[in-house]
């Protein structure tokens, strides 16, 4: 089964100027609120975000993580905001225009980590409450020691229409570069995990995105 679902284009100004330590009475706020207000327009217009995903037959097992070896199936997803806007970025940096380079980057960051809670929402509604299977949280190539070459497992198990709009490089990247591949487990006798991400298990300690744990 595949699914496909278009996003809306929500982002928050606010979470986006905290990631870029932009605070209000700082040296040149008026600037950066001027420049962002200018990009907003043109940045909805750069980005499409879509989200795939699919439910399958558990293939990945131990080797991808220890957690797999258990679950029956796993739900392979796929989000991307196309290539436009990363384009877009470059060019204000080859511009010289480095701060709107940036800032226009940190609101596709922001989009597309947003994007993918919204995702989940919609996952859990079909995967959990319509068919019953418990979801675990996300699982991330190049997260926990999880080999980048899932990358490409991910993108081989959706639908051939994600082929003719993303590609793997040799190095298992993706492109457009704003795109975001994960899997989640699932099974009749699990629970269904509240939380989309765990940052406590994540490695990338200085993340933007890591929220605060108690």
């Amino acid at each position: 089964m595949n699914d496909y679902l278009d996003f809306e284009i929500e982002i928050d100004r606010q979470k986006i100027f905290n990631r870029l330590d932009l605070y209000e009475g700082a040296a040149q706020y008026d600037y950066y609120l001027n420049s962002y207000e200018e990009l907003l327009p043109e940045f909805k217009m750069l980005v499409r975000p879509e989200g795939y995903y699919q439910l399958k037959t558990n293939i990945l097992g131990k080797d991808f993580h220890q957690d797999f070896d258990s679950p029956t199936h796993v739900v392979f997803c796929l989000i991307t905001l196309g290539d436009a806007v990363s384009k877009r970025s470059t060019e204000l940096f080859c511009e010289n225009d480095s701060f709107k380079g940036l800032l226009l980057d940190a609101m596709a960051n922001q989009l597309l980590f947003d994007s993918s809670e919204r995702f989940y929402e919609r996952i859990r509604d079909d995967v959990h409450q319509k068919r019953g299977y418990g979801l675990t949280r996300r699982y991330s190539p190049g997260d926990e020691g999880i080999c980048l070459s899932y990358q490409k497992e991910i993108l081989d198990n959706l639908d051939e229409i994600m082929k003719q709009k993303i590609e793997i490089t040799k190095k298992y990247m993706y492109k457009p570069s704003k795109t975001l591949g994960y899997v989640y487990g699932a099974d009749q006798t699990l629970e269904c995990s509240i939380n989309d991400h765990d940052c406590r298990q994540c490695q990338q300690k200085t993340c933007r995105f890591r929220k605060r744990i108690n």
